[in-house]
């Protein structure tokens, strides 16, 4: 299951990974030579990046499945933008400097719920894992474990590396 947490938005909502009959995902194929580039470049981090807007059908999909007006994009992939920071070991990505796409500073964040338990154990008013924003949300560690990590594999998905902690 996916989890996505959408901004001002008070609950998450979870897609199958494996697509079942209520929500059919299917493989978009858009060639970029036909996208539009946003008329502006976009500050993010201090990096800045033009991204391609998709076309409108898939921002209707969301924006309809979400109740929420959406915009889509995509990273504009001939303007690459470096992760900053701790870096791979050189076997990974064929040695080739980590791009991010229009994430903040990494492309993905990993935060545990046992992690968020025991942080809400010990604050006057509990806040909800929302606010860290991530993109994989596990079960099943002991609290902050997956700070030591340096390296998670997922199923199928593969392998991640874990370059540095959430300031959040």
């Amino acid at each position: 299951m996916l989890r996505v947490f959408v901004a001002n938005y008070p609950d998450s909502i979870e897609f199958p990974l494996e697509p079942e009959s209520i929500l059919l995902i299917a493989k978009i194929t858009i060639s970029v030579e036909t996208l539009e580039e946003f008329a502006y470049e976009v500050d993010i981090w201090d990096a800045l990046v033009r991204p391609y807007i998709m076309p409108q059908r898939y921002s209707d999909y969301f924006s309809t499945y979400l109740g929420t007006p959406c915009k889509l994009a995509y990273v504009n992939l001939n303007i690459p933008r470096h992760i900053q920071g701790t870096l791979p070991p050189l076997s990974a990505q064929n040695g080739a400097h980590p791009v991010t796409g229009l994430s903040d500073g990494m492309p993905y964040l990993i935060c545990a719920e046992e992690s968020m338990e025991d942080l809400n154990s010990r604050m006057d008013s509990p806040v909800s894992i929302i606010r860290f924003r991530p993109n994989i949300v596990l079960k099943g560690g002991k609290p902050f474990e997956e700070d030591s990590w340096a390296e998670v594999e997922i199923g199928s998905a593969g392998k991640f590396w874990l370059l540095s902690r959430s300031p959040r």
